[in-house]
Order: structure tokens, then C-alpha cells, then sequence
């Protein structure tokens, strides 16, 4: 009860510094996964990567900050791993300067806190060309969502540890054809499914679940009374 009071009022990311203070931990690594359309259709990687690389940089934590990009014609997916307090700061950053996307049709499909190790070891980039002529996809309803950000999270943890050094030869041959290395790589048009759902937050209602207080009804019936203890 003490512990419920103690949070009323509080930041869901005041309750996460607090855990990282009270584990001992020196740092603690989240990993977030955002989804969205571009501002324009691009035949190359390079503009979308150097957006997201310079938005790293503004942290001044380039190399704290680990993950990868892949880029279609007309969507992108991207990883972020680092802080949590970093991964807030990157959020905002897109939300402030980023022209190379619709933050209308962005989403936040997968974000988790204190993941037990990276899956990448540098930020990296690749293309994913489509002959798709599909520009608008139906929204996922929520457990089509949910299965396919969970398939997003296995494509990510298998390209990952093939990944070595930005400067490595066989990992830029391998972000240069990445369709030939790996089989199942997501599909244009799910990525499109996910920019219109209203199944996993835009990146401003994200950072509103971190920073906005956390307010608790302790008398609503919801959380009150608790049920009674069942005698066998």
C-alpha cells in the first residue's frame, strides 16, 4: 500500500530511475522498436540514415547507442537500444526535427526495459527494395499487432549478431543485400499495416506514458478494496 502511495503523482520514468537506483545497476538498457511512413518515397538508404544518425549524434551519445535501421521505398523500421532516459531523448528529437517521416502514420510497436544484453554492437543501416505497388494497408487489429511486432523482434535478433563493425567488409556486403543473407524479411505491407493502427501508441502519446504523471484512484473500485483472502 506504502509503495502504491509513493508512486501517486510520479512518472512512469520516475519509477524506472528509482528501480535502476534501488537494483545496484550502473545502467540499465531498453530497447524500443518504432514504425512509420516516410515523408517521400526514397530509392536508397541514405537520406533516412543519416536523419537518424544525426539525431544520435544531438544526444552526444553516439556509440552508447546501438540499433538499426531498415528502409523500404515508402516505410521504415528502426531500433534503438540504450538508456531509457536516452531512448525519451531520441523520441523527442524525432518528434522535433525529423522531415524524413510522417509522425502521423509513426508508431511504437515494441519497447522494452532493461533487456538482459544488445542485440546490436554499433548502429547500422540497410535498404529493403519492394516491387510492391501498395502504398495503403488496412490497420492491424490488436493481437495481428501484437504477433507481428513479435516477428519483428526475431528478424532483429537474428540479423543482429551477424553484425560487426560498421567499417567490416562482409557486414557492409551484407547491409548492402541483406534479401540475399536472410530469408522472412518483414514485408513492406506489414509495416504499412502498422502506421495506422490505433493498437500501439504515436510517438507523442509514448512519451506522454513516460513524463506524464502517473495518477492513481485509490478509492476507485478498481484498485479498492482489495478482494479477501480464499479459505480452503
Amino acid at each position: 500500500m506504502a509503495d502504491i502511495e509513493s508512486s501517486v503523482g510520479q512518472s512512469l520514468l520516475d519509477v524506472i530511475l528509482d528501480k535502476v537506483s534501488k537494483s545496484g545497476k550502473g545502467v540499465m538498457i531498453s530497447r524500443i522498436t518504432i514504425v512509420g511512413r516516410l515523408a517521400r518515397r526514397t530509392p536508397t538508404v541514405k537520406s533516412v540514415q543519416a536523419s537518424m544518425i544525426n539525431t544520435i549524434r544531438r544526444q552526444s551519445l553516439y556509440g552508447e547507442i546501438t540499433g538499426m535501421v531498415l528502409v523500404y521505398p515508402i516505410v521504415y523500421v528502426v531500433v534503438f537500444e540504450a538508456k531509457t532516459t536516452a531512448i525519451l531523448s531520441i523520441v523527442k528529437d524525432l518528434i522535433a526535427n525529423d522531415t524524413d517521416i510522417r509522425l502521423a502514420e509513426t508508431r511504437v510497436v515494441s519497447f522494452t526495459e532493461d533487456v538482459p544484453d544488445r542485440i546490436f554492437k554499433n548502429f547500422y543501416a540497410s535498404y529493403v527494395s519492394s516491387n510492391s505497388n501498395v502504398e495503403i494497408m488496412d490497420a492491424f487489429e490488436a493481437m495481428g499487432a501484437v504477433k507481428a511486432a513479435a516477428d519483428l523482434g526475431k528478424f532483429f535478433r537474428r540479423v543482429g549478431p551477424l553484425l560487426r563493425s560498421p567499417d567490416d567488409l562482409e557486414t557492409q556486403q551484407l547491409l548492402a543485400t541483406l534479401e540475399s543473407y536472410i530469408d522472412e524479411i518483414p514485408p513492406l505491407e506489414v509495416i504499412l499495416s502498422f502506421c495506422p493502427t490505433e493498437d500501439a501508441p504515436s510517438l507523442k502519446e509514448f512519451l506522454n506514458i513516460f513524463t506524464e504523471p502517473v495518477n492513481i484512484d485509490l478509492e476507485s473500485d478498481r484498485v479498492w478494496p482489495m478482494p479477501p483472502r480464499l479459505t480452503y
